[in-house]
Formats: C-alpha cells, sequence, structure tokens
C-alpha cells in the first residue's frame, strides 16, 4: 500500500525499493551506477563502519551527515552521501514526494527530485544515483541522498576570490551563463548563495572552453515563480553576499546587477527592478520567507510592506556583515566586463 503512496516521478523514474541488509533501509536507484555506492553505504549503516565509507561532517545545528564512500574493488572512484533525520512535520511531505510548508520544504525526496529535474533541463545538475530511506510506521523517518563525487569542485565564492583576474571573468561570464539557464528552465532556487554554486578547479588548458557551473541543495526550488522575479531573486542573492552582507549598496554595483538582469530577461518591469534592489540591499534569511517573494505577480507584491519588513528584522538582528568576496565597485567593474565580452556572443 505504501507504494502506491509514492509520487509518479519516483515510480517512473527510479528502480526500487531495493533491500539488501537488516539495516532497516530501502533504497530506489536512478540507474545502475547507483548500486554499488547504495549497498557500501547500507552496509555501513548496518554495521555503523565500513573501509569504503568516510564520515566528512556533521550539521551542528541539524541532524545531518556527509560522507565519501569509495569503490575499494578498483580505479579509484568516490561518490558522496548525505544524510538526514526527517522532523515528524517533513514525513507526510517524503512519502508523497510534496514540498509544502504544510508537509515540509526541505526534505529528501524534494531535492533529489530537483536536482533530478535540474539535470534534465539544464546543465547545471549533479548526478544523482540513489536515494536511502529508513521508514517508521510506514514513513521516512531518514533519508540519505548518493551523488557523483565532486571533490575537484570548490565554491563559487572561493573560486571567485582566489582567481587571478582572466579566470574571474570567465567564472562571471559562467554565472551569467547558469542564471540564463534557470531562467529558461523556469526554476527558482530559493537558497542559491555563493555556497551553493560549484565551480571547477583551475586547469592547465581550460581557457580553451567556457567554464561550467554546477547548482547543488536543491530542497527548496520553485517551478511557479514568475522567471523574471527568480532571477532577481537569485542574483540579488548571489551580488548580496558577494558584496559581504552589507545592509546597504554601492550605486555603481547596484546599476551593474540592473544591467546583468537585463542582459537575461530582456525587459523586466520596474516591480522586478525594484525586487532587486531589495533582495541586493537586505538579508532575506529567516525568520524572513523568500517564498514570500514569489507568491505573487512581481506587480501585485506589496514592495513598501516588504522593504519595512526587511527594515524592522535588520534593525532587531546582529549585525552579520562578513568580508567581502571582492569590494563593491571592483565587483561592479567585474559584471560589467563580463557583459562586454558577451556583447560579440551570440545569445544561446
Amino acid at each position: 500500500m505504501t507504494g502506491l503512496l509514492r509520487p509518479v516521478w519516483m515510480r517512473r523514474q527510479l528502480s526500487g525499493p531495493w533491500r539488501w541488509s537488516g539495516a532497516g533501509w530501502q533504497w530506489w536507484l536512478a540507474g545502475p551506477d547507483g548500486r554499488q555506492p547504495a549497498r557500501c553505504l547500507d552496509d555501513y549503516l548496518h554495521h555503523d563502519d565500513s573501509s569504503a565509507v568516510v564520515q566528512l561532517r556533521a550539521k551542528q545545528s541539524r541532524p545531518r551527515w556527509c560522507y565519501r564512500i569509495d569503490d575499494l574493488s578498483g580505479p579509484e572512484q568516490h561518490w558522496f552521501a548525505k544524510r538526514m533525520v526527517l522532523s515528524r512535520r517533513q514525513r507526510p511531505g517524503a512519502l508523497l514526494g510534496l514540498s509544502h510548508r504544510w508537509v515540509g520544504l526541505a526534505h529528501g525526496s524534494a531535492e533529489f527530485h530537483h536536482a533530478l529535474m535540474l539535470s534534465q533541463r539544464t546543465s547545471l545538475g549533479v548526478t544523482m544515483l540513489a536515494l536511502g530511506e529508513r521508514l517508521e510506521s510506514g514513513m521516512p523517518a531518514e533519508q540519505a541522498l548518493i551523488s557523483e563525487w565532486l571533490g575537484e569542485w570548490t565554491t563559487f565564492g572561493h573560486a571567485l576570490a582566489s582567481s587571478p583576474g582572466a579566470r574571474r571573468v570567465a567564472l562571471m561570464s559562467a554565472l551569467m551563463e547558469a542564471l540564463r539557464q534557470l531562467y529558461n528552465a523556469g526554476i527558482c532556487h530559493m537558497d542559491l548563495h555563493p555556497g551553493n554554486l560549484l565551480a571547477p578547479r583551475a586547469r592547465p588548458g581550460e581557457n580553451d572552453r567556457p567554464l561550467q557551473l554546477k547548482v547543488i541543495d536543491c530542497a527548496r526550488v520553485s517551478l511557479k515563480a514568475a522567471p523574471d522575479a527568480a532571477t532577481a531573486i537569485h542574483l540579488g542573492v548571489l551580488i548580496h553576499e558577494l558584496n559581504g552582507k552589507r545592509d546597504g549598496l554601492d550605486p555603481v554595483l547596484e546599476q551593474a546587477a540592473g544591467h546583468l538582469l537585463r542582459a537575461i530577461v530582456g525587459h523586466p518591469g520596474p516591480a522586478v527592478e525594484r525586487l532587486l534592489s531589495l533582495v541586493l540591499r537586505y538579508s532575506t534569511k529567516k525568520p524572513f520567507s523568500r517564498h514570500s517573494l514569489i507568491a505573487r505577480s512581481p506587480e501585485r507584491l506589496p514592495l513598501d510592506r516588504i522593504e519595512r519588513e526587511l527594515r524592522e528584522m535588520i534593525a532587531r538582528r546582529p549585525p552579520q556583515t562578513i568580508e567581502p568576496v571582492m569590494a563593491g565597485p571592483e565587483l561592479a567593474a567585474l559584471i560589467e566586463t563580463a557583459l562586454d565580452q558577451a556583447a560579440d556572443i551570440p545569445m544561446r
């Protein structure tokens, strides 16, 4: 009976559920390549020990663990895994494959589905291999996601901070392409900060081809947002964090961000441009909900009330300013340079 409650995408795109041990876990595979890492992690979870599984880190604020799974049978190969404990409110959503504030937004089923969709609609996705679950009373109490290993990749923020000028321009061009792909695919990633964008580490000869970014942590994704508004949110959050989360904005950087928005969406309306300005200027992290920014069309958003709410939150919140990846004028100049280089290249 439980199988009939699973979402259509899970039953159509994944094989399973497979059970291999007494660990109490069952596994859904996206393809045959997921079987070996899933069996390795299942064995680790059964015995709490395995030479093939290395714990990388654990979240201090919530019960989550990350692992590297090693292929011990042949040439060096690794996979990445993330395990999470679900709250009781998240469990119905994980069972039914629904992402909603009433049944949980950030569970493994949502993240796996959104990551698959990202790979199908863009070139930004990470290859997902297997979804594991430990059930209690017929509902997922824990979930594990297994994907390709990206050990040779680094966060976009770190890549931008540590790269020379020419590669910085290439990275900004890659960011423009990533935002354009999300816009064309109708995907709004609700937490697209510089740590959730990955860039390949610099290698000899990479100047011969454009850089390609990867988008990770896809639990909070909306497919219903207006594409112009989604792009404004993506761009605003990224630049706000690259600029050190400052409450305020250099006019030159705001102007460059507007140019980049228009390069991606064409002719955004005044409401979308103001939405970009708000997300550039203010932190939109919790307790503020970014979902309120896509609840209506941009023209119907109560932007005056939203700005008052953001100002009040800033007044109550301890300062969050961090060292910027790049100073505002420097970041603005980088954006304009990338736009100038793209002007002679036909749009895809």
